[in-house]
C-alpha cells in the first residue's frame, strides 16, 4: 500500500495534501473514505435505501437490516519494520465481558453525535481509549477475505428496545499511530501502548507466520486479520 510508506518527495507530498482531508482531531483520511465522514444515524439512513440481495459473503442470510455500526483499526508497525507486524489485544476475563481472554484489533461500537460527529471520529476515539494512542492517518479501508467491504453480524444479547440482538455492520481500517521518537534495540521506532484495563489485559505486536498460534475472537478476526496482512504487503510492493 503505498500510502503506508508515506510520501517519497515533496512533490508526491502535495499531491496527498490535495486529496486528504482531516477531522476535529487532527487525523486525516483520503477522499475514498469521505462517505465515512458522516454521522451514524445519517449512514444508517442511508442504509436503508440498499437492495435487499446483497452480494457479500459477510451478510447472513434474513438478517433485519443494520442497526448498529462498528468499527475495528488495524495498526501495523512502521513500513521499515522486517517482518511487519499488528497490534493486536488481548480481551479481560470478567464474567461481564465476552470473549474473555482472546485477541481481537482495537475498536468497538461507533456512537451518535456528540460523542462521535462520524464514523472515522470513532475509529480515533476507540483506538484511543483501548490502547492510548493518538491516531494521525486513517489510510483505507480494510477488505475481507473474499474482497467485502463490512462484516455483518448478530450481537450476543438482547436489546430491550428492539426485543432482539442488534444487528452490527462493522467496517474495518488501516490507521496509522503517532509513533515515539526514540527506537528500540532493532533500531525501529516504537510506540507506548496503554491499555484500559476493564477491557483488554495484554496486547502484543504479531507478525503474518504467527497468527495460527493466536487464539482469536472468532475465526472470522483471524481471516480478516489474515486479508489485512496480504492488502497492506500487495500494495506496499507497488
Amino acid at each position: 500500500m503505498s500510502s503506508l510508506s508515506g510520501p517519497n518527495d515533496a512533490a508526491e507530498a502535495g499531491e496527498i495534501a490535495l486529496s486528504t482531508r482531516t477531522l476535529t482531531t487532527g487525523a486525516t483520511y483520503p477522499q475514498s473514505l469521505s462517505h465515512f465522514a458522516v454521522s451514524v444515524p445519517a449512514f444508517l439512513s442511508a442504509l436503508k435505501d440498499e437492495s435487499a440481495t446483497i452480494d457479500s459473503s459477510s451478510r447472513p442470510a434474513l438478517l433485519p437490516p443494520p442497526d448498529t455500526i462498528a468499527v475495528g483499526a488495524f495498526i501495523f508497525t512502521t513500513p521499515s519494520a522486517k517482518p511487519p507486524k499488528i497490534l493486536l489485544l488481548r480481551r479481560a476475563a470478567t464474567p461481564e465481558e465476552s470473549f474473555p481472554l482472546l485477541w481481537e484489533v482495537p475498536g468497538g461500537g461507533a456512537e451518535f453525535p456528540p460523542v462521535d460527529e462520524t464514523i472515522l471520529d470513532a475509529v480515533t476515539r476507540e483506538v484511543f481509549e483501548e490502547t492510548g494512542l493518538r491516531v494521525t492517518r486513517i489510510l483505507g479501508a480494510v477488505k475481507g477475505p473474499n474482497g467485502e467491504g463490512w462484516q455483518e453480524f448478530e450481537g450476543r444479547r438482547i436489546d430491550p428496545q428492539r426485543g432482539r440482538q442488534r444487528i452490527y455492520r462493522k467496517f474495518n481500517f488501516f490507521v496509522e499511530v503517532e509513533w515515539l521518537k526514540s527506537v528500540d534495540e532493532t533500531g525501529e521506532r516504537k510506540v507506548q501502548v496503554k491499555l484500559a484495563d476493564e477491557e483488554h489485559v495484554e496486547y502484543a505486536w504479531v507478525a503474518r507466520d504467527e497468527l495460527a498460534e493466536v487464539e482469536f475472537t472468532g475465526e472470522w478476526m483471524r481471516r480478516w486479520v489474515g486479508a489485512a496482512f496480504e492488502q497492506m504487503m500487495g500494495e506496499a510492493s507497488t
